[in-house]
């Protein structure tokens, strides 16, 4: 839910922005909602992303594209505003995927971490306990039938 409310905010900010710089933009509005759209991807994943793209859309298309203050869309507009959505989804589903497969791999290093310390463990303890790792090669040597002449 957290996640969701912060992807929220970020859209809000980023309208907010927008309207403050507006005037030295011109017709360049969406350059603040890409990061309203890849932060929530970042960190909440894929369902906070796609809020944002959804409400960013909305704010471009209600906020900024003339008239103001009303759903008019012409052809253009709606060329735009798809362009902007395709590109948001697409960031948004990688920035997504990116976060998905460092948790895997988070999840795997710890699984892994038991098994690599009883190994490490083991492995310090054969080579100790038998009298080190010449011994050891020595009596390999003896077993394959290499016994040296003395």
């Amino acid at each position: 839910m957290i996640n969701y409310l912060g992807a929220f905010a970020g859209v809000c900010l980023a309208t907010l922005g927008t309207m403050a710089i507006h005037p030295w933009t011109g017709n360049s509005v969406s350059m603040l909602f890409f990061p309203a759209v890849v932060i929530p991807a970042m960190f909440g994943g894929y369902g906070p992303a796609l809020m944002a793209t959804v409400l960013s859309t909305f704010s471009l298309a209600y906020f900024f594209v003339p008239p103001v203050d009303f759903l008019n869309l012409g052809v253009d507009d709606v060329i735009r505003l798809t362009v902007f959505v395709v590109v948001a989804v697409i960031t948004a589903s990688i920035s997504s995927a990116r976060r998905q497969a460092q948790r895997a791999l988070r999840h795997s290093l710890q699984d892994c971490r038991p098994s690599i310390s009883r190994s490490a463990k083991s492995a310090n303890g054969r080579s100790s306990s038998r009298g080190g790792p010449r011994r050891h090669a020595r009596n390999a040597g003896a077993r394959r039938g290499n016994r040296r002449s003395a």
